[in-house]
């Protein structure tokens, strides 16, 4: 079909071409046919209203070999185009999704599209422009992406870091940012699931620089999420939920008695023991004065004093001797589980080699017979 279009495009132009009146020279021979295949490739590159122009292409297109050939979506007619060229309406879901570990409740502040560009708007002979020409310099006409940009560097130097600074808090504000950006951009592709696991990963990436930066400057940490708002950062509570259900309410209702009861306990106990503190001592007293009694009978001198003073360093022995052996026994089970994997590993060692050496005697049997 294409070939026969060609064809007759090809013999109406050179009609055209051979009819109009020229001088003839061979110089001027050579420019018509040269002009006759440019028109030819122009007409093949224009666009459809172009070709409607000729009568041939006319005649064919209401021709009934043409119609079965071009069906209804055609380069000419196509159905979907004022689908495709309508505003878009935007449809939140019904269900939105949830992530773990969000903890962003600021959302994101596009520009105003109204709104001059920063490097642009003070420059001196912009307010000469015309209001046409101004409107080009508007954020309707930038990136998305190159918007975002630019409010990234904004916050950035509100909070005192510079746009190339690569410490872990710019890092943190510059996940927060990207954040808030990619959920406000799933808000308009909310079916897109690369948008969405892009955004759970930062999400997780931003909470490892976050215990990071926690631990290594507490100060810097407080200031940040201070200043972007990100709270609840510390552990999810498992017990705030929606205090509507009336299962949630009675879980909550149960977890205040249980406290309250831990407090009573406590008291009373704490009251026991103020109580029995000054009988415990007393009762201490005695038992250490019949030790010191029975050891200064043990001790050999005639002096009284003496016998006492000796009989006090035998019972500071005696306790230190108590006290380390205590020590021992309580520290015995934790000194095994510390050489327990080298004594594992030296179990599999022998159990390796053992099987080394039957594989071998396994081999030398088979070479003997």
């Amino acid at each position: 079909m294409k070939q026969r279009i060609n064809g007759m495009i090809d013999d109406e132009v050179i009609t055209k071409a051979a009819f109009t009146p020229c001088v003839v020279t061979s110089h001027w021979c050579q420019f018509d046919l040269f002009e006759c295949v440019k028109k030819k490739y122009i007409i093949m590159f224009k666009s459809t209203n172009f070709l409607l122009r000729f009568p041939t292409i006319q005649s064919l297109l209401n021709s009934s070999e043409c119609t079965k050939d071009i069906c209804s979506s055609s380069s000419l007619n196509r159905w979907y185009l004022n689908y495709l060229r309508g505003t878009r309406v935007l449809k939140p879901p019904e269900n939105p999704f949830v992530y773990d570990r969000d903890w962003e409740n600021e959302p994101y502040k596009p520009k105003a599209k109204d709104e001059y560009l920063l490097p642009v708007k003070y420059l001196k002979d912009f307010q000469s422009l015309d209001e046409r020409c101004k409107n080009m310099f508007t954020y309707s006409f930038v990136y998305k992406r190159q918007e975002f940009q630019e409010n990234v560097n904004e916050i950035l130097k509100e909070l005192g870091f510079e746009p190339t600074d690569d410490s872990l808090a710019a890092k943190i504000v510059r996940m927060t940012l990207e954040l808030r950006y990619k959920k406000w951009r799933l808000k308009e592709h909310p079916r897109c699931i690369t948008l969405k696991l892009a955004t759970k990963c930062l999400m997780n990436a931003r909470q490892r620089t976050l215990r990071l930066l926690r631990a290594t400057n507490l100060s810097e940490f407080h200031r940040i999420t201070s200043a972007l708002k990100i709270v609840h950062y510390e552990h999810v509570d498992p017990y705030r939920l929606y205090t509507d259900d009336p299962m949630v309410q009675r879980k909550n209702s149960f977890r205040t008695e249980c406290y309250q009861e831990r407090i009573r306990r406590m008291t009373v106990l704490k009251a026991n023991f103020i109580s029995s503190q000054q009988e415990f001592y007393n009762e201490k007293n005695e038992i250490l004065t019949n030790l010191l009694d029975d050891l200064t009978l043990l001790v050999d001198s005639n002096n009284s004093e003496m016998k006492k003073n000796k009989a006090k360093n035998l019972m500071k022995q005696l306790f230190h001797e108590v006290i380390e052996e205590r020590q021992l026994a309580s520290l015995h089970k934790p000194i095994e589980d510390q050489f327990l994997w080298y004594l594992k590993e030296a179990k599999q060692r022998e159990q390796y080699l053992m099987m080394k050496l039957q594989k071998l005697e396994k081999q030398q049997r088979k070479l003997r017979k």
